[in-house]
């Protein structure tokens, strides 16, 4: 996916906007864990290896969103990045937009995400196991940002953003600047989180507006 330069601008407008507000906004949009890890325990012979070439890292992915409506995970579980170097394909988070069976049998996300719902790019369950890690990177996407969401006990793993250790409530919905330098790190099994790329549209900013917290 391409986009202009007077598109590119006014994407990065809106991020400076939405970030504006800091660069960990809880919102006012919760999920059942329960549900959510009962609804993952039926389709958990549908994780794969994320980033497959990244041997050892202990972590997988459930599509939420694919190219097809599908669990694959190609390339939607890949480094977009280096898919695209290696296949000559110009893929970005918005080519992503068919919700799987998935998400549309956990009503208590897809009930959460409902504001995003026409704006949701490539989406997905991350499950990390002991020792699982995303080592610290950035997610220089210019057509979304990322709402993100913790079913563990933050007890369990380590969330560093911008060198700073963050703590998450495990049923909330978070708007999180990832622009800025983050790692995950997993101190034990089955430890599951949710990651949502949402167009940088002014109307999805809206949708984060009219969800804000006062704490």
């Amino acid at each position: 996916m391409k986009i202009s330069q007077k598109m590119k601008n006014l994407k990065y407008l809106l991020r400076y906007e939405l970030f504006s507000l800091g660069n960990i906004i809880p919102l006012n949009l919760y999920v059942d864990c329960d549900e959510v890890k009962n609804t993952i325990s039926r389709y958990k012979d549908h994780f794969q290896t994320y980033n497959p070439r990244k041997k050892g890292y202990n972590r997988y992915g459930l599509s939420i969103t694919s190219r097809d409506g599908g669990f694959s995970g190609v390339p939607d579980l890949d480094s977009l990045y280096e898919y695209n170097q290696e296949q000559g394909t110009h893929y970005d988070e918005p080519d992503f937009r068919e919700k799987t069976p998935f998400f549309h049998s956990c009503h208590s996300l897809k009930s959460a995400l409902k504001p995003f719902y026409n704006f949701m790019g490539r989406s997905h369950i991350l499950k990390l196991d002991k020792g699982g890690f995303f080592p610290p990177h950035r997610d220089l996407s210019n057509t979304s940002f990322r709402l993100f969401i913790s079913f563990s006990n933050i007890e369990l793993y380590s969330f560093i953003l911008d060198e700073k250790k963050i703590l998450l409530q495990s049923h909330r919905v978070y708007c999180i600047n990832t622009y800025l330098s983050h790692s995950l790190f997993s101190f034990e099994n089955n430890n599951f989180f949710a990651v949502f790329n949402i167009d940088l549209d002014p109307s999805a900013l809206a949708e984060v507006f009219n969800y804000l917290s006062e704490k």
